[in-house]
């Protein structure tokens, strides 16, 4: 039997609101977004026909693979957004309990791991970036990051003097992605001669306030100073954070992509 979770009524208020939120967000962006397309390809060489007369002449190829539909990945991200507090409010209450006492919330970084990664790809689909293995590469980089940053939460948990290896080698691994993206954006803008629509360069600013605060947020919980002692109000922050991002990031792409 799952015992009830002793939570401070601010905190299981926001997991309650955050479950709705998520679950009506997703509704709408099924309802109301497009149905455009962004091609997932494989890049390869291929022969060039026209220049190889005496010789191979190697030129850059891509290979269509699917087509990816950015509703549904916004939809699956908000649902799972949906579903991971009421878990933390019910099946996970138990282990939820152990986690503030620990100070060491895994599931909250799983879900920091596969949303972040998700939210990373749709703005990088956004940004005119096609092949499959870069797309996972962005995605893994993102959910390495978020790895190092948990790892960086155990090691200083009661620790008598304070790592910060981990926590800067995270902070530079998340930052990869980012300047990534920002090179198409640059090239984009310099080559073609056109820039994004606004609601691309609107999810840049929503993802790198929502990481800079996650971040802060962070380090402020391993030196444990101030208000920060108390981990239930680290975790407040927490969840805020997530909040407010994944709800500006899904907004912004509800209206952006507007049928």
């Amino acid at each position: 039997m799952i015992k009830k979770l002793d939570l401070p009524t601010q905190l299981r208020r926001l997991y309650a609101a955050s479950a709705g939120l998520f679950a009506v967000l997703a509704v709408a962006a099924g309802a109301m977004m497009n149905t455009n397309n962004y091609p997932v390809t494989i890049g390869h060489l291929s022969k060039d026909e026209l220049a190889s007369k005496t010789s191979t002449v190697f030129a850059h190829a891509d290979w269509a693979l699917f087509d990816l539909e950015v509703r549904w990945v916004l939809v699956g991200l908000l649902v799972l957004s949906a579903v991971v507090p009421v878990l933390y409010l019910t099946k996970w209450a138990a282990r939820y309990q152990r986690g503030m006492k620990d100070r060491t919330l895994t599931w909250r970084w799983v879900d920091l791991a596969v949303t972040g990664a998700l939210m990373s790809v749709v703005v990088a689909v956004l940004s005119g970036v096609q092949d499959l293995f870069v797309l996972v590469v962005i995605a893994g980089v993102v959910a390495a990051a978020v790895v190092l940053a948990t790892l960086a939460e155990r090691q200083n948990t009661n620790a008598k003097k304070l790592s910060w290896a981990t926590y800067k080698t995270g902070l530079v691994l998340a930052a990869l992605p980012t300047l990534l993206v920002a090179s198409y954006a640059i090239a984009t803008w310099v080559y073609g001669l056109v820039r994004y629509p606004w609601y691309v360069y609107a999810l840049y600013a929503v993802l790198a306030i929502g990481a800079v605060l996650w971040a802060l947020n962070q380090r402020r919980a391993i030196k444990a100073v101030g208000a920060w002692k108390d981990y239930s109000y680290v975790e407040r922050n927490y969840a805020v954070i997530s909040l407010v991002t994944k709800v500006a990031f899904a907004v912004v792409l509800i209206v952006g992509l507007m049928k």
